[in-house]
């Protein structure tokens, strides 16, 4: 089942964000996971309009992935873009119908709320995800950049 996410899936977003923290090397650059402060941040974000989301429940009512999207304008036309910050299914979950109806959720959100653009994004270097490129291909997306990143300390 999919579901919006509500404020009190927190924890257990929390839980499975820190499981994406291990899988990728996004702990090179940001350091150790802090739960609270996720925990705090998806709150706050969601509490105050910033954040939106889908959880998929598995038959034990436990979240098998997430995902979270934050609505956005671009600078230079203010056309709207919903840009997703957080896709995450455990591993076993990948390519799941659940974990794909979560892009599907968000993608149908944001026709019919008139978005102009969907963004979708993917950690490079993790293997369990090389197939997202084809996914999003397939689905009608073309790659416009890369990010790199710089630890300054």
């Amino acid at each position: 089942m999919i579901r919006p996410i509500a404020k009190s899936d927190t924890p257990a977003i929390a839980v499975l964000g820190e499981r994406f923290w291990c899988e990728s090397d996004t702990f090179s650059y940001f350091g150790e996971f802090d739960s609270v402060c996720a925990q705090r941040a998806l709150y706050r974000g969601l509490a105050n309009g910033s954040f939106l989301g889908w959880v998929s429940v598995g038959s034990n009512s436990e979240i098998e992935a997430f995902m979270v999207v934050a609505s956005d304008k671009a600078l230079w036309n203010e056309s709207t873009i919903l840009r997703e910050v957080l896709w995450y299914a455990d591993e076993s979950k990948r390519g799941a119908a659940q974990a794909i109806r979560l892009f599907h959720t968000a993608h149908k959100y944001a026709v019919d709320n008139n978005y102009d653009h969907f963004i979708m994004t993917r950690i490079r270097g993790v293997s369990s995800y090389s197939k997202l490129d084809s996914f999003y291909e397939r689905c009608g997306f073309r790659a416009l950049e890369e990010n790199y990143i710089k630890n300054l300390r």
